[in-house]
């Protein structure tokens, strides 16, 4: 009989400097076969757990990218919620970390990267390293949608580092370039696709958000969010779908979870209301949902939570799919 899965399982290849900060975080492993990536990793979490990453900054761009599950992470006033296929970038020197130290089950890449003191990358022209080391400090957005590439790129870096032959540090460099070049591509492609999403989105879909939004507790077939006189259901969901990025139900039950969690934060209702007053039936069916989305249940995120009190999530919850990747503030957090 096969046992239980551990609840951590984690692989990381690392070059410290002789400060032993390079890496960042006490972390120890092989050694990394690129000397512009400090730090290289892949985990896997099946239970939600603290870990033991303070606020900190390095002297390198990081990258995180989220293959399943999902976490927040915090950057300045901002925080970020990482989905399956987001990634999420800091640049050098900026302070950032995760939310209240708390990731739920989830699966990611990490990786860090070091531009020499003039701003060269090793067997890459100076000229283009420059321009890719611009570009990335240029990116407005911190979280976006990226590419299956970039995952792909990920575990070719990490397979070089699992068997290396005499070539794979050539191979592993050529893997690196292009998923930074993805990187800056794929922030291009999803920044033109946030701003034509704010101008072009249609009335009726506008419309519905609204009601939605204004009626988590109530059923969505009470909400008459589209009528057979202006639009069948079907081509009504496929529009939806297009101009959001999720389907009316997936819509609702996000925003409900996003509420949820708010409300828990705030710590002034038990749970048993808050399923009530988010419309669920019980609060066994809310535990349910709340543990399908989140990986947790609703009291353990709570308890989590209340452990470890700042930063602290901002109630402010996005209302599509483009806006959830962008910054929310936190007022008062004292993050500078």
């Amino acid at each position: 009989m096969l046992g239980n899965p551990p609840e951590r399982q984690l692989e990381v290849y690392v070059a410290p400097d002789e400060r032993g900060e390079r890496a960042g975080l006490g972390l120890a492993g092989p050694k990394s076969l690129l000397e512009e990536v400090p730090i290289i990793g892949w985990a896997s979490l099946s239970t939600a757990q603290r870990l033991n990453i303070p606020p900190h900054s390095h002297d390198a761009f990081e990258m995180i990218y989220m293959i399943r599950g999902s976490s927040d992470w915090w950057v300045g006033n901002s925080v970020y919620e990482l989905t399956p296929g987001d990634v999420y970038v800091t640049r050098p020197g900026e302070h950032h970390g995760l939310v209240n130290a708390m990731m739920t089950p989830s699966e990611y890449y990490w990786m860090q990267v070091q531009f020499r003191n003039n701003g060269s990358l090793p067997n890459m022209s100076t000229k283009d390293a420059l321009s890719l080391g611009r570009d990335l400090s240029a990116m407005h957005l911190r979280s976006f949608a990226a590419s299956r590439e970039v995952a792909h790129c990920f575990q070719q870096i990490l397979e070089e580092h699992r068997s290396p032959d005499p070539y794979s540090t050539s191979f592993a460099q050529a893997a690196l370039h292009a998923l930074l070049i993805r990187l800056i591509r794929d922030h291009m492609v999803y920044a033109r696709r946030l701003e034509r999403s704010e101008t072009t989105r249609s009335t009726l879909v506008r419309e519905a958000m609204d009601l939605i939004d204004q009626g988590l507790d109530k059923p969505l077939s009470s909400l008459g969010i589209t009528t057979n006189a202006r639009m069948c259901d079907s081509l009504f969901h496929k529009r939806f779908l297009t101009e959001v990025g999720w389907t009316p139900i997936e819509y609702r039950t996000r925003r409900r979870i996003q509420r949820a969690k708010a409300m828990l934060r705030e710590n002034r209702l038990t749970i048993t209301d808050i399923a009530l007053e988010l419309g669920f039936r019980t609060s066994q069916y809310f535990a349910t949902v709340f543990k399908k989305a989140t990986g947790i249940s609703p009291r353990q995120y709570r308890d989590q939570i209340l452990q470890l009190r700042e930063p602290v999530l901002s109630d402010a919850m996005p209302t599509d799919k483009a806006q959830s990747q962008s910054s929310s503030i936190l007022p008062g957090s004292g993050l500078t």
